[in-house]
């Protein structure tokens, strides 16, 4: 007798499918939103930048809430810009920080004609960003309605990680634990060992740098905003706590657990053609971390290419970078 196939439900997690793919719908909406007031604020008040690296941030939103362009903080008494907080509560800026943005409004560069169309537009934009804000934190709430288990809990851990991720990567890949093996993968056909690269961003471009250097299997690399010498950036990067969880210590009492989890000391090994990409105001992984395995792999004669954004923090916002980001990744 011929077993017959199991019968696959196709409805099976269709609900948390479809609400994984409401929530991050929510989220990408927001990112254009975002992306699109980082364009006005270049217009209107192009030296916010110097008091905020991000102009979407909480303390940033709450300055342009009150004046959404040069012009209309030089108007404003530094008093009344130091009362800007986030709607419905929070810490407001400050004096400290109102008078120096209320000194970079006075000596702007923006032009006065688009003052008021700028101003109008923010406004609306920020009214939008409020409401996806709310949005997505309802949507997120639903989401955990619909989850529960170990692999949940496990990716909640990760930084990052709310709601609307962990439900997309349930959803849409499933358990990916199934993904630890690479050698089944390569076995079942599902990926292809003959054309394998790899990417990363963030911690994942820290991944990634580490992981070149365990093996050579990968064709082509690309590694974003990553991390390579842990003890140089113990002072440099803004997060350093986060060297304090992964390694533990500090780099002079934990000298030898510093060097040994650095990619960097281990650079000689890695022959994988890589893209290394950093923005130039990163202070969470900073620059120079980028610059250092760049020039490990130059010295050897091990293809590389490092491109270095101007004005962009940890991450992107500049609608051309990103562009760029994006087409030099797919080209290498």
């Amino acid at each position: 007798m011929v077993d017959q196939p199991a019968v696959r439900d196709v409805l099976a997690g269709a609900e948390l499918r479809e609400a994984a793919r409401f929530a991050m719908s929510l989220v990408d909406e927001l990112g254009r939103i975002d992306q699109r007031i980082c364009r006005l604020v270049e217009l209107g008040f192009p030296e916010l930048e110097r008091a905020y690296d991000d102009p979407t941030c909480v303390s940033a939103l709450a300055v342009l809430r009150s004046a959404p362009t040069a012009a209309a903080a030089a108007r404003k008494r530094t008093a009344t810009l130091a009362q800007a907080a986030r709607p419905g509560g929070g810490r407001r800026i400050g004096a400290k920080k109102a008078e120096q943005i209320h000194t970079l409004a006075q000596d702007t560069i923006a032009a006065p004609e688009l003052a008021d169309q700028i101003g109008f537009q923010i406004r609306l934009l920020i009214a939008q960003h409020d409401l996806l804000e709310a949005q997505i934190a309802e949507a997120e709430a639903h989401l955990a309605t619909l989850m529960d288990g170990e692999l949940v809990r496990r990716l909640r851990t990760i930084p990052g990680a709310g709601p609307a991720i962990v439900a997309t990567l349930i959803a849409e890949i499933g358990d990916i634990r199934r993904f630890s093996d690479f050698d089944k993968l390569v076995a079942d056909g599902i990926a292809d060992p003959d054309h394998l690269a790899i990417r990363g961003w963030s911690y994942g471009g820290i991944l990634g740098g580490w992981t070149l250097t365990q093996t050579s299997r990968f064709k082509a690399a690309s590694l974003g905003a990553m991390v390579a010498d842990w003890p140089s950036e113990y002072a440099m990067g803004f997060n350093h706590d986060v060297r304090l969880w992964y390694i533990g210590g500090t780099p002079w009492e934990s000298a030898e657990s510093y060097r040994r989890q650095s990619s960097y000391t281990h650079i000689a090994k890695v022959t994988t053609p890589t893209l290394l990409l950093h923005g130039e105001r990163d202070t969470t992984d900073t620059i120079g971390q980028s610059m250092m395995y760049y020039q490990g792999l130059k010295d050897r004669n091990v293809p590389a290419r490092f491109i270095r954004f101007p004005r962009e923090p940890h991450g992107f916002r500049e609608p051309h970078h990103i562009r760029i980001r994006d087409t030099e990744e797919i080209a290498w």
